[in-house]
């Protein structure tokens, strides 16, 4: 969902220059994102529901779609951001980031009324649309970052040092406002991402237990649906 909300960003950002001044080819673009969209989110409600899941089978692509899914997820939520030293879970907003929040939905509408009815720059206004629906994922993502910690440490059963020390750190989230994470817990949490990264991509692409199998590509399918389905609302309510 992310990536796709940055495509169109970049595709407004890029046919700025075409838009601009013309209602109807801005909409046109729109319309077609939207197509696309559809298409995205129809992929996943045809596996899910056709003949191929109740036969539980799934092809290749979902086989690599998952593994691509859960790189994805740990690279950028833990290893990133933890080799970057911004890892921190936000369960909760405070005052002060709700204000700043609300001041800068202001700003937003009054920019986008001036670019749009003075300047009749609809790309821009367009591009600056996917980039606060990039913001809100990102957001979304932070804060589901520490609460993932828990299940993904389930997939260190056969490791039971490297599943309790995932532990501790799930823990230690709770206490980043007052204490950021040390350069040894980043390096901890780099190395534990990595490791569920090979064992989730060994498991998914090698040995693939059937179960097994069904139970993450159907996880991912829904993943895909359910984020598309997001995003739609995102710009249904903007």
């Amino acid at each position: 969902m992310l990536t796709f909300a940055t495509v169109c960003s970049f595709l407004f950002s890029f046919a700025s220059g075409f838009v601009k001044g013309s209602k109807r080819r801005a909409k046109a673009i729109r319309i077609f994102i939207g197509i696309l969209m559809l298409l995205v989110g129809a992929y996943p409600v045809y596996k899910l529901t056709g003949g191929s899941t109740f036969g539980g089978t799934f092809g290749l692509l979902e086989d690599i779609g998952a593994v691509l899914g859960i790189w994805s997820l740990l690279v950028s939520v833990y290893v990133i951001p933890a080799i970057r030293a911004r890892y921190k879970p936000e369960f909760e907003k405070g005052f002060v980031d709700e204000f700043k929040e609300r001041v800068g939905r202001i700003r937003h509408s009054l920019w986008k009324g001036y670019q749009s009815y003075i300047w009749k720059e609809y790309g821009k206004v367009y591009a600056e649309e996917f980039r606060s629906y990039q913001q809100s994922i990102a957001e979304i993502r932070n804060q589901l970052s520490g609460i993932l910690l828990l299940p993904i440490a389930v997939v260190l059963l056969p490791f039971p040092f490297l599943m309790a020390v995932l532990l501790v750190l799930w823990l230690r989230t709770f206490s980043l406002d007052e204490e950021p994470l040390k350069t040894g817990e980043r390096a901890v949490l780099i190395l534990v991402s990595i490791v569920v990264i090979f064992i989730e991509t060994i498991i998914l692409l090698c040995f693939v237990p059937e179960a097994y199998s069904l139970y993450f590509n159907f996880a991912y399918l829904l993943g895909v649906l359910l984020s598309m389905v997001y995003l739609g609302i995102l710009i249904l309510r903007s």
